[in-house]
């Protein structure tokens, strides 16, 4: 053991109370939504609409932000929303405030509602998984809930930018489609199809910019045609038969937003609209795609103790795994196999890559619940994935990218003026979750026989690759690891160095694929789990202080530097690090990281994005004190968690800042949506083991066991 500086022992021995930190809890999760845009995808597709206005704001054809280097997937929404003219009234509903935001149950989908006067306005969004490509869907529902009939017609606007330029504005062309009742617009950049559902009594375009019409209460004349001209903007009139609503009636319409997959043309995206929205309402496309997402949700084994806002929760976790998740999008040579990948984050979320980490806790959370087709399905991604482009730091052929991949499935990591980052993390998670899906595929939860054929690969990729960078003292040679340091040391970052969380989850992943093909009959089972046993107790050995406590790294040990890492308590979830005195003391120790929200940060390194509250901390932290023994404070962080994912609509940010508003990226789908189902599937499993918790909401008799003191993506 390596003695650590006093100033730090201070630092590290304070450990707030129970009922300190339970306060906190409570506080932090009055906190109102802070969330500003919201994401609606269908795997294909992404976009989001504002909280403040209700408006479309974005428009995406991929979930990803780039298909590769140089490409970056293409934003071709300006924007889109509706108006309402009531009473000779006439107004675009952005600037009427909306009276409430809520998600749908079981579906990436949102409702917000307005009024006109007595004309309470409601509009649905969801994304559309019955066309094969981007496409968004809203309907609207009206309801006169005054006591006399008005005159009420209801005008939309699209501003796509799918033509040439800068801003995608330039010679861009929209024609009337009579037949479809749809608009089609089109320019160099691209093109989309904008269907009217419902009474369409008229049909707008530029040189007719609904906008100012609108806006200045004059008619919207009938434009077939635009002709190639910059800045299209179009339209459709929507109104009862009469032209009126009587007290208490109802009137509905709706528009699909669509563009063609870019791996098919304009004439596929028709065909999948004649066949999947011609002749049927919004109302009804709407009802359908519900009912699929709930199906979805349906065949998840979450838990059956679940309080009512952690099923809600769970329920918009798995919809928007569902909706991150990219589906039928064609694999185009070894550069362009994007099928199966879960980004870190849905845009409007900034992290919309697809990290190695990220997807293995996404995978994880999918494995924990029984999804075993989608975590199969993502799993393949990775194994079919174009990389090898960092050999000369990694050694030798690997199979796992070293940070992160394009859309298309080609390798990737950012550099700085330290370097790229480099994270031997990656392989270790990805063992421990192909492991268990060939574990649970050879039960009744699906079939994973194509990754069960790539063993071999596996082993030479992965496995073999690892226990190549164990170093001299046994732990793996140093690494950018979970925090993304980088390779090289600058004036910001000590650079790559010989991290616990590396090793930790590579002892972890060494085991899991040990057992596993030892049960499988495979000798090569033992030589792993031995492998994965000797880092384990290399990191007993070379990480652990004099009092006890699990450091962050070999070198900031060695130098008495601050070391305090939440992500440490992993190696005490995974099992590599099973003394219960060394997961007592490290617990006691990262107190010091509370945050004043409640919640922790992620380590003692400094600097604001380190020193914000991390959601994925809070998840993991709970999972150790459970483990501990500590009940109380593992559950207080799981609601703290549930709380404020339903106060941000749903949705999981990456982190709270200082005053307990959504920071970073959002929604996060490995480090939010896997991490929360997995500590739900945890928990349960926990209580099963009898280890100290009671049915339902941990309100049981074994609360009071251990409660004593000490007893018991991203993408820096």
């Amino acid at each position: 053991m390596v003695m650590r500086n006093p100033q730090a022992a201070l630092k590290h021995a304070a450990r707030w109370s129970a009922a300190t930190s339970l306060a906190l809890l409570v506080s932090s999760s009055a906190l109102a939504a802070t969330v500003d845009r919201l994401p609606i995808g269908n795997g294909i597709g992404a976009a989001t609409f504002r909280r403040a206005d209700g408006r479309l704001d974005a428009f995406f054809s991929a979930p990803y932000a780039a298909d590769d280097a140089g490409a970056p997937v293409r934003d071709l929404l300006f924007d889109a929303y509706f108006g309402a003219r009531v009473d000779g009234g006439s107004r675009w509903l952005v600037t009427q405030p909306l009276d409430d935001v809520a998600f749908v149950d079981d579906a990436d989908a949102f409702v917000f509602s307005q009024h006109d006067g007595d004309v309470e306005i409601s509009t649905t969004l969801t994304g559309v998984f019955a066309l094969a490509h981007p496409a968004v869907l809203a309907l609207v529902d009206v309801e006169n809930r005054g006591t006399r009939t008005v005159t009420a017609s209801f005008p939309s606007l699209a501003n796509f930018h799918v033509g040439g330029g800068a801003d995608g504005t330039t010679q861009e062309s929209a024609t009337w489609d009579a037949a479809r009742r749809a608009i089609v617009e089109s320019g160099a950049g691209g093109a989309v199809v904008v269907v009217g559902l419902g009474n369409v009594v008229g049909h707008t375009m530029t040189p007719s910019n609904p906008f100012s019409l609108v806006q200045d209460n004059q008619p919207l004349p009938t434009v077939d045609a635009s002709g190639v001209r910059d800045d299209v903007v179009t339209g459709f009139v929507f109104a009862p038969d009469d032209g009126a609503l009587s007290p208490g009636e109802r009137f509905s319409f709706g528009v699909l937003y669509a563009a063609p997959n870019p791996d098919v043309d304009l004439g596929a995206l028709l065909a999948d609209v004649d066949r999947v929205v011609v002749g049927r309402s919004a109302r009804a496309l709407v009802d359908a795609e519900l009912a699929s997402s709930r199906a979805f949700v349906a065949r998840a084994r979450l838990p059956a103790a679940l309080s009512v806002d952690e099923r809600r929760l769970a329920g918009q976790q798995l919809a928007l795994l569902r909706a991150t998740q990219v589906r039928d999008r064609a694999d185009r040579g070894p550069r362009r196999r994007p099928t199966g990948q879960i980004v870190a984050s849905l845009p409007p979320g900034i992290w919309n890559i697809t990290w190695a980490r990220d997807l293995a806790y996404a995978t994880r959370g999918l494995l924990d619940v029984g999804m075993v087709p989608e975590a199969t399905a993502a799993l393949s991604f990775v194994v079919d994935g174009d990389v090898g482009e960092y050999a000369s730091y990694v050694g030798s052929d690997y199979l796992v990218s070293v940070t992160r991949y394009f859309g298309g499935g080609r390798e990737e990591s950012d550099s700085n003026a330290g370097g790229p980052n480099i994270e031997w993390d990656d392989f270790g998670l990805f063992l421990q979750v192909y492991a268990r899906a060939l574990d649970d595929g050879a039960s009744d939860r699906g079939d994973t026989a194509a990754l069960a054929a790539r063993i071999d690969d596996v082993k030479r990729g992965v496995a073999d690759v690892l226990v190549s960078l164990v170093g001299d003292d046994g732990l793996l040679v140093a690494d950018s690891s979970i925090w993304e340091t980088h390779w090289e040391p600058t004036f910001e970052s000590q650079g790559r160095q010989q991290f616990a969380y590396s090793s930790a989850m590579a002892a972890a992943g060494l085991r899991s694929f040990g057992a596993t093909l030892a049960a499988r009959g495979d000798v090569d089972g033992e030589v792993y789990r031995a492998a994965g046993d000797a880092i384990a107790e290399a990191i007993a050995r070379q990480l652990v202080d004099d009092t006890n406590v699990l450091a962050a790294c070999q070198q900031e040990l060695a130098r008495g530097d601050a070391y305090l890492d939440a992500a440490v308590v992993q190696a005490f979830t995974r099992g590599v690090v099973v003394d219960e005195g060394v997961r007592a003391s490290t617990l006691d120790a990262l107190e010091a990281l509370r945050a004043p929200t409640g919640g922790y940060i992620r380590n003692d390194a400094g600097g604001e994005y380190d020193t914000q509250e991390w959601l994925v901390i809070d998840l993991w932290m709970s999972q150790a004190m459970r483990d501990a023994g500590r009940v109380h404070d593992a559950d207080a962080l799981l609601d703290h968690v549930t709380t404020t994912g339903l106060h941000e609509l749903g949705l999981i940010p990456e982190l709270l800042d200082h005053d307990g508003r959504a920071a970073g990226a959002f929604p996060m789908l490995g480090f939010g949506a896997g991490a929360y189902l997995s500590a739900l599937v945890e928990r349960s499993a926990s209580a099963s083991a009898g280890e100290g918790e009671g049915e339902g909401e941990g309100e049981g008799e074994g609360e009071g066991e251990g409660e004593g003191e000490g007893e018991g993506e991203g993408e820096g």
